[in-house]
């Protein structure tokens, strides 16, 4: 049983295309389904919709009610911009299927729908002491190999 056993029928044919056809891993699986259940819940609340979403629904929703939905996410729900591209590519992924693959809906609203600039953010690295500190804790049976294994890493900037 997945995760996603309760999402809506349309929702669900898109998350199985991505585990089986596509081959995608199942916590990005879950992690589309999270993301997209919080987008058709939205629309479906600001369009007034009753039932569970399905075509009709994905049909009438505009680039300007994604806007809106962004927005709501960015302010109300304060999500940072590394976790609205994450569900803008959702989102993008989810209508790409929905126009190319089972040609439900006639055009692609996301088709001009950029991600938000993401920062790009330096690697983290240790201190010279804290280099040391680790370098002198090295112990056991192989103690000359992990000391080489770690300076390689140390020096090279390896993980």
């Amino acid at each position: 049983m997945y995760k996603y056993d309760d999402a809506p029928r349309i929702l669900r044919d898109f998350l199985t295309h991505k585990l089986t056809i596509e081959g995608r891993s199942e916590k990005t699986v879950q992690e589309y389904c999270y993301d997209l259940k919080g987008f058709l819940s939205y629309i479906k609340t600001i369009k007034n919709y009753d039932g569970e979403p399905d075509a009709e629904m994905v049909r009438g929703i505009t680039l300007t009610d994604i806007y809106d939905y962004l927005l709501y996410i960015g302010k109300v729900k304060e999500n940072g911009a590394r976790t609205r591209a994450r569900r803008i590519a959702a989102i993008k992924s989810f209508y790409k299927y929905l126009y190319y693959q089972v040609k439900i809906v006639d055009t692609n609203p996301t088709d001009v729908l950029t991600s938000p600039k993401l920062k790009k953010t330096q690697p983290v690295h240790l201190e010279l002491s804290e280099s040391k500190k680790l370098l002198s804790s090295v112990s056991g049976r192989n103690k000359e190999r992990d000391y080489c294994i770690l300076t390689l890493f140390l020096n090279c900037g390896l993980r």
